[in-house]
Order: structure tokens, then C-alpha cells, then sequence
């Protein structure tokens, strides 16, 4: 999603640091599906459920909360979701408190928020976007689960820290980092904490340079608050930033948007990545420092071996699609079918926190037992098939 919108109606917030700690205190958070940051916080006061996305123009609170918190409309806002135009709400004057600092007068958007709860599993209040990032440095320590701010342009603390660039994207307030993929030259990836693919790729980037070519081509999808839609599906042997290598990462191929393209730059670089280092984001500086608890040695990323991109309803997961040439494909899985039990356990309400889910990424050759709606057992080998 872009925003177009005057500089001038969403300056830099006020920050204003509280509690004997200051702003060296760290707080924890919930990783939701291991791609989604979610902090505990208060908006005007009411206790609220925030998702953290640094590639999020403005932050934003949900219908719900708006209705809820009694504020009125300051206008309306132009928004781009794959070149199609719509509009959100404006409030201003909205204060977002964390236990070590408080975010005063903010300018958000008022969005519906249903598809991305169901998306993550997770009813969630409210995006907190790149305005945190843009007044504050932002300390991430995603393997003990941790983050912390301080006053812009701190010092990060963790030893032995790699640097990369963080440039400012030419369309927006985002930030873009350097990436190697595979043997190719460095490409501009915009960092994007909000995005629960490892890399997604425009098409501006991936036709002129081949990378549909001469390797296994499947499908996936990809989505956030305004919907759901089909991509290319590639894995890259290898990608690396800050002097660090992954290796297995899948990428996915958006299709073409005619005019809309340069938008977007070359694509984004998200958790699954990501969230394998401690990073600190320093805006003002320009500069992303990454470490990782791993010494020596590639890094792997997990990947989908069923082929089935699905959705919790209710007590069951909805097939979604079905990806050519994958493990599910050549048992006729259908968009639809409706998964009950997987391998005896039921889809309930913490399917998604509980780290069950990951059950279609065991090793090539797993068969799991998939209890259908209508009682019905199915079995699935998993397998890789792109």
C-alpha cells in the first residue's frame, strides 16, 4: 500500500520518554507467526493491540478502535493499493503510549482491518508505522523476543554489529537496504517489517533479469489490509545482506501493474529474513546495524512443503490456493477444502501462537494426516517443488 500525502500533515511526532528506566528499557513482544510483531500499548488511554510495520506510510487504528474512541474525521486521505484508488480517514491528535515512551499527536489513518485479522489469526487495533521509526532509534532483538527505543541517532550496544545503508526511498518515507541475490548485483530492497514474505519482487526487476528462468516456477500469494493476490513463487539458492548469507529464501514474483510499477521500486526484503538478526534501525543516521546469535555458517529459511496457502475460519483452515506442481496439486486439493484436524490436533485458538502451524515445513518425505470438514481423512507427503 502507498500513501500520497503533504509532508507538513504528518511531521515527525513528539516523543516523550517515562519511568526510572528511560529509554534503555526494553519490553517484550509477541512474534505472531514468527512474521509479525505485535506490542501491547494505549491508544488515548484505551489498552490496544498494535502491529509494527516500518514499511507502513502512516500508522494507522481500526474501525473498530475509531468507533471506540469517540474521535471525529479530520478529512480523508488518497490511497494506492496496486494502482487502484481509494480513500481512508484522517485523526488527528492521537497519542500512543509504550511502557517507555509515549508518542504524542499523531496524525493516523482509520482502516479496515477484518481480512488482515484473519490473515494472522490475531484481532489486532491498530499499525504502528514508519512515524516510531522516523523519531526514534529502534532496537529489535528478535531471538530473545525484545525491543526497546531510544533517542534518535543512539548508539546500538550489541557487540560485534555488521552495518548496512539504509537509503530513503524515492516514493514515500520507506527505507531501502542493499541485497545480493544469488550472483547478481546488488539490488535495493525496501525494509519492510511489516511484510511476511522473505522477498517479494517487482516485476520492474525480475523479468529484465531472468529470474523466472531456468528454475522451478510455482505460485503463491501475497497480502495485507486491502486483500489477497496471486504471485510468482521462485527459491534463490543464496541472499545476502550486511555481510550475512541465507540460503533457501523463497521470492516472490508480483505481476505487472501498469503504471504503478516505479512505485514500488524493486520489491521489499521482510521478517522471514529479517528475524533472524537483532537489528537497530537508526533513521536519522541512515543506518540498519544487524548481529546475529549464529557465529560462522549460511543461514536456512524455512519454506512451505505442502503447496496449500490457507486461512483460518473459525475452527478450520480454508484452502486458499493450491500451488502448481506442489505436493497438494498432485493429490487434487481444490481452493475451498476445508482442513479440520492436522494430524489429530484441531485448528483452534492457538493454532497460529503456538508454532503448530509450522507443520507444513517438516522435511521432504513427512507424511502428515489431514482431517477434512466433512470427517474424511486425506494424507500429504510433503515435498520441495520449486
Amino acid at each position: 500500500m502507498s500513501f500520497e500525502f503533504p509532508e507538513e500533515k504528518f511531521p515527525i511526532p513528539k516523543l516523550v520518554w517515562h519511568g526510572a528506566a528511560g529509554p534503555a528499557r526494553a519490553m517484550p513482544f509477541d512474534f505472531n507467526r514468527e512474521s509479525r510483531l505485535i506490542l501491547q500499548a494505549e491508544v488515548d488511554g484505551r489498552v490496544s493491540t498494535l502491529l509494527m510495520d516500518s514499511g507502513m506510510e502512516v500508522s494507522a487504528i481500526s474501525r473498530d478502535l475509531f468507533s471506540r474512541l469517540h474521535r471525529k474525521s479530520a478529512g480523508t486521505l488518497p490511497i494506492y493499493d496496486r494502482g487502484a484508488l481509494q480513500e481512508t480517514q484522517l485523526v488527528q491528535g492521537v497519542d500512543v503510549s509504550l511502557p517507555m515512551v509515549s508518542i504524542r499527536g499523531m496524525t493516523v489513518a482509520v482502516m479496515d482491518m477484518d481480512l488482515l485479522c484473519s490473515m494472522i489469526g490475531l484481532r489486532i487495533d491498530g499499525v504502528l508505522g514508519r512515524e516510531i521509526f522516523e523519531a526514534a532509534f529502534v532496537d529489535i532483538d528478535f531471538p530473545q523476543r525484545q525491543i526497546a527505543f531510544a533517542p534518535a541517532g543512539a548508539a546500538f550496544h550489541s557487540v560485534a554489529a555488521a552495518t548496512t545503508p539504509l537509503r530513503r526511498f524515492k516514493a514515500g518515507r520507506g527505507r531501502i537496504i542493499a541485497v545480493l541475490l544469488e550472483s547478481g548485483p546488488p539490488v535495493e530492497l525496501e525494509f519492510d517489517l511489516g511484510s511476511a514474505n522473505p522477498l517479494v519482487l517487482q516485476s520492474s526487476y525480475w523479468k529484465p533479469n531472468g529470474l523466472h528462468l531456468d528454475r522451478r516456477l510455482s505460485n503463491s500469494l501475497v497480502g495485507g489490509a486491502n486483500g489477497i493476490r496471486e504471485t510468482g513463487l521462485i527459491s534463490m539458492k543464496e541472499v545476502s545482506f550486511a555481510g550475512f548469507t541465507l540460503t533457501g529464501v523463497d521470492a516472490l514474483l508480483e505481476q505487472p501493474t501498469p503504471g504503478f510499477d516505479h512505485r514500488l521500486g524493486h520489491g521489499t526484503i521482510g521478517m522471514p529474513i529479517l528475524s533472524k538478526f537483532r537489528i537497530g534501525a537508526d533513521y536519522t543516521n541512515n543506518v540498519l546495524h544487524v548481529s546475529s546469535p549464529s557465529k560462522t555458517g549460511a543461514i536456512p529459511i524455512p519454506r512451505n512443503r505442502t503447496g496449500l496457502r490457507v486461512l483460518q475460519q473459525n475452527q478450520y483452515l480454508r484452502v486458499l490456493l493450491v500451488a502448481r506442481d506442489s505436493p497438494a496439486a498432485k493429490e487434487n486439493w481444490q481452493p475451498g477444502d476445508l482442513i479440520r484436524l492436522v494430524n489429530g490436533r484441531p485448528i483452534d485458538d492457538v493454532y497460529w501462537s503456538s508454532g503448530f502451524w509450522r507443520w507444513g515445513e517438516a522435511d521432504a518425505g513427512t507424511e502428515v494426516c489431514l482431517t477434512m470438514e466433512n470427517g474424511g481423512i486425506r494424507y500429504l507427503i510433503l515435498g520441495d517443488y520449486y
